[in-house]
């Protein structure tokens, strides 16, 4: 066993100087990492705060849109009823009566 403990030890010496060039590799990308997850962080804090605004202002226009469709759908309606003599009838008068 001891025979085979130092015939290891080269191989554990280069792993262990592979191990640590892996460490000091890993570390610079960590720091990186932490730098585009903090810049991550803010963009999606500006993200939200738009969805937000993007959202009340569909709401907005959604609530303005439920109250034009009666007049709208009314309007299509009364269309309908016409025909094109009385349109071309409208059509001879000079001033709006």
């Amino acid at each position: 066993m001891k025979h085979e403990l130092i015939e290891m030890q080269p191989k554990l010496i280069v792993a262990k100087e592979e191990t640590e060039k892996k460490i000091v590799v890993v570390s610079k990308e960590k720091e990186i990492a932490d730098v585009l997850k903090a810049s991550i962080s803010e963009e999606e804090a500006i993200v939200n705060l738009a969805v937000n605004e993007a959202n009340a202002i569909k709401d907005d226009c959604q609530k303005d849109l439920d109250e034009a469709m009666p007049a709208l759908q009314a309007a299509e309606q009364a269309l309908g009823v016409l025909n094109p003599s009385e349109i071309n009838t409208l059509k001879g008068f000079k001033e709006p009566a």
